[in-house]
């Protein structure tokens, strides 16, 4: 399926291969650079998994362990392969998927071939990964440094129980040391089979010539894919109120989560779908209210609908009842981010205590 924009001169193709693989190319037509990325729909929080009737606990970290030692190849490493070519390569590791990328302004063709290659053809030894080790160490060491990093872990910890999203990616100095080379052949049989993945390139290439090497690179047939288990469900409210850390930055900073918000709107049946988008003081919304304020319901009447800076709308907010209520603005999905900032303020204001709120000071 292929779906074009003549205004930017550039066009969407999807295509979906005999053995699961998804390929997106967006055309670029006339940029010297190309992009590519292959992921995978495997994070640091799939650390347990059943494959072939086997159930699986892998220590945390492992999927950014894999991706580290994912470079490995039997005749050296596909980072020097890629420079050789004049490609700049990396990749990266969320809670939820893994992505090796490339851009280049040659050879692009050869380094596609390169980065399907070494990323579905493993190779480890005990000896590299034993060695990478004590390199992930230094990286976990630098993130237990990093202010914002600990931010959100600590975020995650305040919101869930048990969910392993609330363990740091790249796992623990302890954590790691348990992995070993047939914990990552079994990670990567389980996760890093083409149903499971994702290509996307952005350069002005054939789509039609991409999905050709993809064929050509990758397995013919999609394997099994592992079933992922997160533990028992979730309790809808959070697991910590407040979570405070001191570290060396230069002003507070912190983070408000709200949990289950998404699935509390959609099961109303009166949300089609929801967006998000920032909002900064002194921005003017056009907003209409259900509620107590006789100015408000006036101006629904009216049709006058009023503009309101953002402080005003605090202001107006947090003078209802326990129980305000609110409408979308027309044309436009509320956003996420206002509901989620504005119930936090309104439980600040009416009831003394904050939902979920990480702070770091000094």
């Amino acid at each position: 399926m292929t779906f074009e924009y003549p205004k930017l001169a550039e066009s969407v193709t999807r295509r979906r291969l005999s053995n699961g693989l998804e390929i997106v190319v967006v055309s670029k037509p006339y940029h010297a650079k190309s992009y590519a990325v292959f992921a995978t729909r495997y994070g640091g929080m799939d650390t347990r998994f059943c494959l072939d009737g086997e159930w699986h606990d892998t220590p945390a970290g492992v999927a950014h362990y894999l991706e580290h030692k994912m470079f490995d190849t039997e005749d050296g490493n596909a980072l020097q392969d890629l420079a050789a070519q004049g490609a700049s390569p990396n990749a990266f590791t969320g809670s939820a998927l893994t992505g090796y990328y490339f851009e280049s302004a040659e050879h692009f063709k050869e380094n596609l071939k390169i980065l399907l290659s070494f990323v579905s053809i493993p190779y480890f030894t005990q000896e590299s990964v034993d060695k990478e080790q004590g390199i992930i160490g230094q990286e976990i060491g630098m993130y237990d440094d990093n202010a914002d990093w600990q931010l959100y872990i600590s975020l995650m910890e305040a919101m869930y129980f048990h969910h392993p999203i609330r363990v740091s990616v790249a796992g623990s100095v302890e954590s790691i040391s348990h992995i070993t080379a047939e914990t990552l052949y079994a990670c990567h049989k389980a996760f890093y089979d083409p149903a499971n993945m994702v290509l996307c390139v952005a350069a002005d290439q054939d789509p039609e010539e991409i999905c050709a090497i993809a064929r050509e690179i990758l397995p013919k047939q999609a394997g099994p894919i592992a079933l992922k288990d997160y533990g028992a469900a979730e309790p809808e409210h959070v697991a910590k109120n407040l979570v405070e850390q001191e570290m060396e930055v230069s002003c507070t900073i912190f983070q408000l989560g709200y949990k289950g918000m998404i699935d509390l709107a959609f099961r109303s049946g009166n949300i089609a779908s929801i967006g998000a988008y920032a909002v900064h003081a002194g921005d003017t919304f056009e907003v209409r209210f259900r509620g107590d304020n006789a100015a408000f319901e006036e101006a629904i009447k009216s049709g006058n609908m009023p503009g309101l800076t953002w402080e005003e709308f605090l202001a107006w907010f947090n003078t209802q009842g326990e129980n305000p209520q609110y409408a979308f603005p027309i044309g436009d999905i509320w956003s996420l981010l206002v509901l989620v900032v504005v119930y936090t303020l309104w439980v600040v204001s009416k009831r003394k205590r904050v939902v979920v709120k990480n702070v770091e000071i000094k």
